[in-house]
């Protein structure tokens, strides 16, 4: 008991004051002209804000005098890893000149002009009274195969597809005949000739000129060239070794490899992927040449099953091409391959990262119109995380805000946003974010219109990061070296994740990991009684999306699951009846609400429950927990801690918008009192008799507490006008009813004296509550000159517990605005408007 007892309390004491290993790690842009005492200046500043680390991420802006790996360049990666050493920071280096990864910024082509990225193009020949119109021919395409079609209504017949053995077009041109294969005047034949070409893609370059379809975009390399890669990796990490080997496993912790793209940017339409010696391995995968046909041709009945066999192929050349490469070159260096695929499903091409990872980018996942639940992007979270946990890895990341502003204004993403990103990234599994990230400068459009917005030290709450930083390192540390508590695995693809299936079992608070179907049907996978035993997980039943998968590569594996008493539940709207009927989870709400997503999670032997709130209601409810288990209530943001009673098996909580609760439970639960409470009944008589337990639950734990409202603030607030003097408004007002110049970006100070009667102070437990009203953008507060906390979101309430004094009481709050008015022309009411209200919570007499 006493060694529990410890490790309550250290659990405790790390999620009060994290390690530093939980810190945010940004995306460093080094989008400008660069300066030794600026990069020190900057990296302080992180550390000041709590940001322990860095990805060096090289970005359009940056002068031609600072060439992409130049000597010159290196100075100011050693000046930037020489203060993060000092400072005891970690750094991670981005492994290209701008994205995607796998060009050394052109330097992989600029070596060998065979290095450049592949495609497969169709050419479509008709024949037409015995004339054709061959293609031209560049002198580096390559004929891949040529065959006859019948073509119907756009559709080629594929019991019409004769192969012809000739490789070489000009021979071939010689030796055809239309007439010996078909009616001269028959223009349904045409003949297909596949040709491997150069794909013309590019990447992002660093300097001007050299982004997306500009003339100096840099050529990007061909990624399933095992040679190519040789070079990338001279040219790049050993580069970076040469420089810096002292630091690899120390101070440099990784290299972060950004969404490699075969084609690259920008390539030749209707290209799909290719290189030497592809069309072999196509074959002896089971492929047959008549495929290639298919694959071009979507809406015939084979397309999906042609595709998928494609992807199979592609993706494992390009795992032993690239990821396999870097990833061992990365081991023997002492530093991890971090990073993430191109598509936000890529979860089998995740096996070879030491930290595997996805990105929120564009709004994809957003908390407006279901975007959090709905579409694939919705599954980059557990992409990563239950990557992870199969392959034994111990975090896994999410480059996470790039270009996440709403209605498409990139700069008016705010810690509102930001703090819904993080909830959803964290209770999903996800214990590592990488900030999209710090800018080096904005001075001008080519830096702070490019993939904005800065989401640190050139936004409006950077001066308050680290309440946002603390937030993040307290709750990676709670989502790192756990095991998460579901015994159910829903059967996904190694490039597809499915969504549809997992939105009702976000909606119903029941915990599920995505499971690929060859991690199945591999060594990584036991059956055994029941159960699917992968890594720390077991899983007694098996969700299924896709009947095909049922019938693929893991047939014979689901049969011995079920065999051995597993069970498998295939999609529909029954889904979730048929849950309820079983017996999968430790603990469950009472009443469920479509926005509240829970994990439950084993950490030192203790159960830790972490409960999201993704809608804007405030959500009250109650876990089935054992009857005799005892919970504490950890509030993450900011880091209070309370008592929760267990009330007969209930436990309850309330839920505001926009935060997160941990329950602590003093054991690791292994069962519910009374079996599963069946929350998901249809029946509205049901779900009214479980709110009414609820509110119940809400009376016994408030039945000798009062709220009173103390007092509205009416009198003349002081609040300086920019500065320059000090005004009494006698009522709250936007700013822009103020004399003040629109564009205007910072803060301005409400103070505010007020007095307290000595009555309102009869009990040591009770509590204050500052209600700020409407806040636009965030404030913080102080109070008789202590700080006491920022409210960043709405509700804009502080919860005080003490602070307060009888007799005269000065309140101190800072607003800031948005920093959206640098870069558009847009109305807001900036400022506090509040009512400001205070509150007292205290014991009834």
């Amino acid at each position: 008991m006493k060694k529990d007892k410890k490790s309550l309390e250290n659990i405790k004491a790390n999620f009060l004051d994290p390690n530093p290993e939980y810190t945010p790690i940004p995306f460093w842009f080094w989008n400008d002209a660069l300066d030794q005492d600026e990069i020190r200046r900057q990296v302080m500043d992180f550390h000041e804000k709590g940001v322990n680390g860095f990805v060096i991420h090289p970005r359009i802006g940056m002068p031609k005098s600072i060439e992409y790996l130049s000597d010159t360049f290196m100075t100011y990666v050693d000046c930037a890893i020489k203060e993060a050493k000092r400072l005891d920071m970690k750094v991670v280096l981005y492994d290209e000149g701008m994205y995607p990864s796998g060009s050394a910024h052109g330097k992989v082509v600029e070596k060998d002009a065979n290095y450049a990225s592949k495609g497969l193009r169709k050419f479509e020949c008709q024949i037409q009274s015995g004339e054709i119109k061959w293609p031209t021919l560049s002198e580096n395409d390559k004929i891949v195969s040529i065959q006859l079609a019948k073509k119907i209504e756009n559709f080629y017949e594929l019991d019409s597809l004769k192969i012809f053995e000739e490789r070489n077009l000009d021979e071939f041109k010689k030796s055809f005949q239309a007439s010996d294969y078909c009616d001269s005047l028959d223009d349904s034949y045409v003949i297909l000739i596949f040709i491997q070409v150069f794909s013309k893609g590019t990447i992002r370059g660093i300097h001007e000129g050299e982004d997306d379809r500009q003339e100096d975009a840099p050529a990007s390399a061909d990624l399933l060239n095992k040679d190519a890669i040789k070079e990338f990796l001279h040219q790049t990490h050993e580069r970076y070794y040469s420089n810096f080997s002292n630091e690899f496993g120390s101070t440099i912790i990784g290299f972060f490899t950004d969404e490699p793209c075969i084609l690259g940017r920008s390539p030749i339409k209707g290209l799909i992927p290719w290189t030497d010696g592809f069309f072999e391995k196509y074959l002896a995968s089971g492929n047959l040449e008549t495929d290639l046909v298919t694959l071009f041709q979507k809406g015939n009945e084979n397309y999906a099953k042609q595709q998928k066999a494609f992807r199979v192929t592609i993706n494992k050349a390009m795992e032993e091409s690239y990821y396999l490469p870097i990833s061992k070159w990365c081991e023997n260096h002492k530093v991890e391959l971090m990073g993430h695929p191109e598509a936000s499903d890529d979860i089998g091409l995740l096996k070879h990262f030491h930290i595997p990872g996805q990105d929120v980018v564009w709004r994809w996942v957003a908390p407006e119109k279901n975007l959090g639940i709905e579409g694939i992007h919705s599954t980059m979270a557990k992409c990563s995380s239950d990557a992870a946990r199969h392959y034994g890895r111990k975090r896994n990341l999410n480059e996470c805000f790039g270009c996440c502003g709403p209605d498409g204004v990139q700069w008016a993403l705010n810690v509102d946003d930001m703090k819904w990103y993080l909830d959803w990234l964290f209770v999903r599994g996800v214990n590592l974010l990488i900030p999209h990230a710090f800018y080096y400068s904005v001075d001008r459009e080519i830096q702070f219109g490019e993939r904005p917005p800065d989401v640190g030290p050139n936004n409006s709450w950077w001066p308050l990061y680290k309440y946002i930083s603390t937030y993040i390192k307290r709750m990676s540390y709670l989502m790192t070296d756990v095991i998460n508590q579901t015994s159910i695995a829903v059967l996904c693809e190694e490039d597809k994740l499915p969504w549809k299936i997992a939105k009702p079992l976000y909606e119903n608070q029941i915990e599920f990991n995505y499971l690929e179907e060859h991690l199945l049907v591999s060594d990584y996978c036991t059956i055994d009684t029941g159960k699917i035993k992968i890594q720390q997980q077991e899983y007694s039943i098996l969700l299924v999306e896709d009947k095909q998968l049922i019938e693929g590569i893991a047939k014979v594996k689901i049969r011995s699951f079920l065999e051995s008493g597993g069970k498998v539940i295939i999609y529909d709207e029954k889904m979730i009846r048929e849950l309820n009927k079983l017996d999968f989870a430790r603990i469950r709400c009472i009443t469920g609400n479509n926005n509240l997503r829970m994990s439950h999670i084993i950490k030192d032997n203790r159960s830790i429950i972490i409960l999201v709130n993704e809608g804007d209601d405030t959500i009250i409810d109650s876990l089935v927990v054992e009857s005799n288990a005892t919970f504490e209530l950890w509030e993450p943001w900011t880091g209070k801690i309370k008592t929760r009673l267990n009330h007969s098996g209930e436990v309850f909580f309330e839920l505001k918008r926009r935060q997160s609760l941990v329950l602590v439970a003093d054991r690791a639960l292994k069962g519910v009192s009374n079996g599963i409470y069946h929350v998901l009944s249809h029946k509205e008589k049901e779900r009214r008799d479980a709110l009414e337990i609820v509110n119940m639950n809400n009376e016994r734990e408030n039945k000798n507490q009062e709220v009173v409202e103390v007092m509205t603030f009416k009198q003349p607030w002081k609040q300086p006008l920019l500065g320059t003097q000090n005004v009494y408004v006698d009522e709250l007002k936007s700013w822009a009813d103020l004399d003040i110049d629109h564009g205007y970006v910072g803060k301005m100070t409400y103070e505010l004296e007020f007095e307290l009667k000595e009555s309102f102070f009869t009990d040591d437990e009770q509590i204050w509550y500052l209600d700020l009203g409407r806040v636009n953008e965030f404030a913080h507060v102080h109070l008789n000159g202590q700080e006491i906390g920022a409210c960043m979101w709405r509700p804009y309430v502080l919860e005080v517990s003490d602070g307060f004094k009888t007799g005269k009481n000065k309140l101190s709050i800072d607003v800031y605005n948005s920093v959206i008015h640098r870069y558009e022309t847009i109305k807001s009411e900036d400022g506090l408007l509040g009512p400001v209200r205070l509150y007292l919570s205290k014991k009834k007499v």
